[in-house]
C-alpha cells in the first residue's frame, strides 16, 4: 500500500516528510498550509483531503503494541529506525527538539512487522538535541500522539549545524514549452527537493500540493494540478536537502517563482515525450462533441477511444469524486456514447444485503465497445479467494466481487480504461456513517488501497475505482456499538467477538431463536446476554429457543408476551434473570432446560424467583 504523508509546518518554511523519494513523489496533508504575502505559514483546513485518506478517527485501541528499538543511524545522520512487533498496524512517527517543539510529524501509512527507517534528517535545520517517538494506530487518522500504542522516546540525537548550507535552488521559472511545468537550476550534491505548488486567492498564496524529486531534476509537471485554471496565478518555490546535514545543512525556501497566469495556459501545445508535436487538447467536452456528431457507433468509440489515450486516469477519479462538476463532464460524456454507441448498462446484484435499485455508476458504460450490453456484477466472495484481513484493525468484514462485464476496454486485471463511480446503499449489517471502512484490494499483491467513500443524504454511499477486483467493507466492533445481522436482528457489542441480544427485527414474529453464535459480516460473534426489553410486547411470539451461551437475561425481556408458551434454555450455566423478564406471558408457560439435574435445579431457583415473572401454574422441566 502506499505511503502517505502528514504535512507539518515548522515557524518559518514549509518542511515535509518522505520515505526514500522516487522520481516525483506526491505529499498529501489532513490539514494543509499556505504562504502569505510576507512568507508567514499558516494551516488551512479548506485544502480537500486526497480521495483516498479514510478520514476516521480512534475508537478502540486493541491489543496493538507499541514500537521498540528506536535508534538513530550511525551511518546517515539524522536516520531514525524502528522495529515493529509482530503485528501490522498504522504507524506515525514525530521529532521534537530539545524544548519540546515538534519539529514534524510522519504518517508511514500500513506497515508489516520489521525494521523501518524515518528520514528525520529533512526536518533538521538547526543546531540542538532531537528526539522522536513512533505509534502504532489503529487506522490511518489514529495519529493523536497522546493516546494509544506510542513507543518511548528515542535517545537524544546532538546535531551542530554546519557552517555550509545547500545551495537556494535558483532561475526559478515557469516553462515556455511545456505548459504548468515548474523548472530551475540543479544544486549540486542535491540529494532531493521539495517543490511546492501555491495559488494566489487574492489574499493569500494558498499551498496547492509539494511534490518530491530526486536531485538530479530540474523540472516538475504541475499540469494537472491547475485545474480550471481561469485568471488564477500559479507561484512554486523550491528546499533543496543535503545528502549529508552534518557536513552540508539543507537549504532555506527559495523565494516564491514570478507568476503563472493560468489564463494564458495554452494546454493545446504540450511536450510528447520530448518530441516537438502539437495536437489540439482532448477534454471531456470536446470528446462529448466528437461522440455526437459521429456518423455511427464505430467512429463514436474512435473519440473515446482518443480521450482514453490522453486522459490521467488517477486525476481524473479524484476529480470525479470531488468535484460534481468534473463529473458532470463525464456523465455527459457517458450519455452522448451510451446513445450513439448504443451501450447499455444494467445491475446484477447476487451479494444479499445490497438492494439493486439503489445501485448507480458513472463511467461503466464507458468502458465499452460500441454495440454492448454492459453488466455491473456483484457477488459475495468466495470462501476460497477471500482476502485475509487483519481482524486487530477491522472487524465485522464483508468481501464482495465487483467487476463489469463485457466491458471489452476493461484489462484482464481489472484495470478500467475510464473510472467509474459507484453509487451504492451501505451494505446491510453496516452503520450509514463515516465509521465504514471500504477495503480495495490489490491484484498484485496483498495490498489494499483504503477508500473514504462520500455519505449521500439519501443513506448511499458513493467512491470512484481505477481497477475492480475484491472489496472489503469493514467497520471496527467497539464496545456499546450497535449492528444488525443478516436476518435485522439487532445486538450490541460488549467485548471482543461478544455481542449482547437486544431485539427482534420485528414485533410481528412468532417463533425466536437468540443463537450461541451470531455472523455479524465475516466476523462470527458469543451471544452472551439479552438485553432489557429486548423482545417486550411481542404480542404473537410462541416459542422462544435461548442459546447455550446466554448467562444473563435483562429485565422485562420477554414482558407482555402473552402467547409465549414454550421457553428452551440451552445453557445449563444461566447465572441471572432479570426483574419481569418473563412477566406477562402465557400462565401456561413451559421452561425445558438443559444440564445436569443439578444444574436445571439451579437454574431453576433462578427463574422461580419472585420478581422474574414466573408463576406456579408454569412448569419447569
Amino acid at each position: 500500500m502506499k505511503t502517505k504523508l502528514l504535512l507539518t509546518t515548522l515557524a518559518a518554511a514549509l518542511s515535509f516528510s518522505l520515505f526514500a523519494p522516487t522520481t516525483v513523489a506526491e505529499a498529501a496533508s489532513p490539514s494543509s498550509t499556505y504562504t502569505d504575502a510576507n512568507g508567514n505559514v499558516h494551516v488551512d483546513n479548506s485544502i480537500q483531503k486526497n480521495v483516498r485518506t479514510l478520514g476516521k478517527k480512534l475508537r478502540n485501541e486493541g491489543d496493538l503494541k507499541a514500537p521498540t528499538n528506536l535508534t538513530w543511524s550511525t551511518e546517515k545522520h539524522g536516520l531514525g529506525s524502528f522495529e515493529t512487533v509482530d503485528q501490522e498496524a498504522y504507524y506515525f512517527a514525530w521529532l521534537e527538539d530539545s524544548e519540546g517543539n515538534s519539529r514534524g510529524s510522519w504518517h508511514m501509512g500500513h506497515l508489516k512487522a520489521g525494521t523501518h527507517t524515518v528520514q528525520f534528517y529533512r526536518n533538521i535545520d538547526n543546531s540542538g538535541t532531537y528526539k522522536f517517538r513512533v505509534k502504532a494506530g489503529k487506522n490511518d487518522q489514529d495519529y493523536d500522539k497522546d493516546t494509544g500504542a506510542i513507543s518511548e522516546y528515542s535517545a537524544t540525537y546532538s546535531y551542530t549545524k554546519p557552517s555550509q548550507t545547500m545551495a537556494v535552488a535558483t532561475n526559478l521559472a515557469w516553462s515556455k514549452d511545456k505548459p504548468g511545468t515548474a523548472t530551475w537550476t540543479t544544486v549540486d550534491n542535491a540529494e532531493a527537493y521539495l517543490v511546492n505548488l501555491l495559488r494566489d486567492d487574492g489574499t493569500n498564496k494558498k499551498y496547492i500540493i509539494g511534490l518530491y524529486v530526486t536531485g538530479d531534476k530540474s523540472e516538475v509537471d504541475f499540469t494537472k494540478y491547475l485545474g480550471d485554471s481561469g485568471d488564477q496565478k500559479y507561484y512554486f518555490n523550491i528546499k533543496t536537502y543535503s545528502k549529508d546535514i552534518e557536513a552540508i545543512a539543507n537549504s532555506d525556501l527559495s523565494a516564491n517563482s514570478d507568476a503563472l497566469d493560468g489564463s494564458k495556459i495554452d494546454t493545446s501545445k504540450k511536450n510528447d515525450d520530448n518530441k516537438d508535436t502539437e495536437s489540439k487538447e482532448v477534454t471531456a467536452e470536446s470528446t462529448k462533441e466528437a461522440i455526437a456528431s459521429a456518423s455511427d457507433g464505430k467512429a463514436a468509440e474512435t473519440a473515446l477511444d482518443a480521450y482514453i489515450g490522453k486522459v490521467d486516469k488517477n486525476a481524473l477519479a479524484v476529480a470525479m469524486q470531488t468535484d460534481s462538476s468534473q463529473k458532470q463532464k463525464i456523465v455527459d460524456m457517458e450519455e452522448a456514447y451510451k446513445q450513439k454507441a448504443n451501450v447499455s448498462v444494467t445491475n446484477n446484484i447476487t451479494a444479499r444485503g445490497i438492494d439493486a435499485s439503489k445501485v448507480k455508476l458513472v463511467g461503466a458504460g464507458l468502458n465499452a465497445g460500441a454495440n454492448s450490453s454492459v453488466s455491473f456484477n456483484v457477488s459475495a466472495t468466495d470462501e476460497n479467494s477471500k482476502k485475509a484481513i487483519n481482524t486487530n484493525l477491522y472487524k465485522n468484514v464483508v468481501q464482495f466481487d465487483m467487476n463489469l462485464s463485457n466491458a471489452s476496454k476493461v484489462a484482464a486485471d481489472g484495470t478500467l480504461a475510464i473510472p467509474v463511480e459507484i453509487t451504492m446503499p451501505v451494505p446491510e449489517g453496516f452503520k450509514s456513517d463515516h465509521t465504514l471502512h471500504i477495503l480495495h484490494f490489490h491484484h498484485s499483491d496483498d495490498g489494499f488501497d483504503l477508500i473514504d467513500p462520500r455519505f449521500n443524504s439519501d443513506g448511499t454511499i458513493s467512491f470512484t475505482i481505477t481497477h475492480f477486483s475484491v472489496f472489503a467493507f469493514a467497520d471496527e466492533l467497539t464496545i456499546n456499538e450497535v449492528v444488525k445481522d443478516a436476518e435485522g436482528n439487532t445486538y450490541k457489542v460488549t467485548a471482543d467477538k461478544v455481542v449482547q441480544f437486544v431485539s427482534s427485527k420485528d414485533k410481528k414474529i412468532t417463533k425466536l431463536t437468540i443463537p450461541d453464535t451470531v455472523k455479524l459480516g465475516d466476523t462470527t460473534c458469543t451471544v452472551t446476554s439479552i438485553a432489557d426489553n429486548a423482545v417486550k410486547g411481542c404480542k404473537k411470539l410462541t416459542t422462544v429457543a435461548i442459546g447455550k451461551n446466554v448467562t444473563t437475561i435483562g429485565k422485562g425481556a420477554f414482558q407482555n408476551d402473552k402467547k409465549l408458551k414454550t421457553i428452551k434454555i440451552n445453557n445449563p450455566s444461566l447465572s441471572k434473570v432479570g426483574k419481569n423478564a418473563f412477566k406477562g406471558i402465557s400462565s401456561n408457560a413451559s421452561f425445558k432446560l438443559k444440564g445436569t439435574k443439578k444444574e436445571k435445579t439451579a437454574v431453576k431457583k433462578i427463574l422461580s424467583k419472585k420478581n422474574t415473572g414466573y408463576k406456579k401454574t408454569m412448569k419447569i422441566k
